[in-house]
C-alpha cells in the first residue's frame, strides 16, 4: 500500500526551481531514503510535505487524502511526524516538557496552556514517558535539553516526533554532526523505529543509507533521477555523475 505519493510536485522560489514536478511514493512498512548533493531540493520536498511550504505546482495525497498546502499545525493530526536538519528543540525547557508540548497539542490543538501540571493529563504524560523511554532518555527526563550531548538532543527530536503519535516519520538528516559511536547508536535506533513505522529519510552518510534503506530516491537539481534499491543506486551511472558533480 502506498501511504504517500505526490504528483508532479513543483516549488519555486522566483527563477529557482527547487523541487521539479517530483513523483514520489513511499510504500507503508518501508524506510525510504531520500539523496542526492547539497541543494538538490530534499529539504524543500520534506517542507512541502509537512506544510512548512505551499507547492507551487503539484499535489501531495497521504492516505489517498489529498492534503495539499495543508497547514504545519494539522499535519501531525494525520499521523505524520517530523524532525529536522537542525536542532528544532526548547533548549531550556528540560526533556521532558520539550516532549510533553508536542503530545498535548496532539491531543488538545487549541489548547492555549501547554504547560498544565502533569497531574491534570495523565494520559498525556504517560505519552510522554513511553516516547521518551522509546528513544532511551527517560532517565533525563527532568534534565534541560541544553545539557544534553548533540546526540541525545538528536534523540529528543524524535521522541517530540513519537509523541504525536505517528503512522509515517520523516527524519531529515539524523545523524548530522554525530560522532562515529554516536551514529552508530542513531542508526541502531533508526533500524528499530522502522520495524513500527514508515519511514521517509534525507541523509548524507552513505553507509547509513545503504544498510538501512529499503528504497532509495536521488534527487539532482529539484528532480529524481534515479530509484531504487541500494544495490541498484549504487550501480546507477546517472548517480555517480550527480555526485562527481557531473550534470544529467
Amino acid at each position: 500500500m502506498i501511504l504517500l505519493r505526490t504528483e508532479k510536485l513543483t516549488k519555486r522560489f522566483g527563477e529557482l526551481v527547487a523541487v521539479d514536478q517530483v513523483n514520489l511514493k513511499v510504500e507503508e512498512g518501508r524506510l525510504h531514503s531520500v539523496i542526492g548533493p547539497n541543494g538538490a531540493g530534499k529539504t524543500t520536498l520534506f517542507n512541502l510535505i509537512t506544510g512548512e511550504l505551499q507547492p507551487t505546482a503539484g499535489h501531495i495525497f497521504f492516505r489517498e487524502k489529498e492534503i495539499t498546502g495543508w497547514l504545519p499545525h494539522k499535519i501531525p493530526h494525520l499521523g505524520i511526524g517530523r524532525s529536522f536538519q537542525r536542532t528544532n528543540i526548547f533548549p531550556k525547557f528540560t526533556t521532558f516538557d520539550n516532549v510533553w508540548i508536542a503530545a498535548f497539542f496532539q491531543k488538545a490543538p487549541r489548547g492555549l496552556n501547554a504547560l498544565k501540571k502533569t497531574a491534570t493529563h495523565p494520559e498525556v504524560a504517560e505519552k510522554v514517558k513511553e516516547s521518551l523511554a522509546e528513544v532511551g532518555l527517560a532517565e533525563r527526563a527532568n534534565q534541560r535539553a541544553c545539557e544534553l550531548s548533540h546526540g541525545d538532543q538528536r534523540l529528543l527530536e524524535v521522541a517530540i516526533a513519537l509523541a504525536a503519535s505517528p503512522l509515517f516519520l520523516l527524519l531529515d538528516e539524523p545523524t548530522s554532526g554525530l560522532s562515529p559511536e554516536e551514529t552508530r547508536r542513531m542508526m541502531e535506533f533508526i533500524k528499530k523505529l522502522s520495524q513500527r513505522y514508515t519511514i521517509l529519510i534525507i541523509e548524507h552518510k552513505m553507509n547509513v543509507v545503504m544498510s538501512l534503506s529499503d528504497k532509495i530516491t536521488v534527487m539532482h537539481f529539484g528532480s529524481i533521477i534515479a530509484e531504487g534499491s541500494p544495490q541498484e543506486i549504487q550501480a546507477d551511472e546517472s548517480v555517480r555523475q550527480a555526485y562527481l558533480g557531473g550534470r544529467r
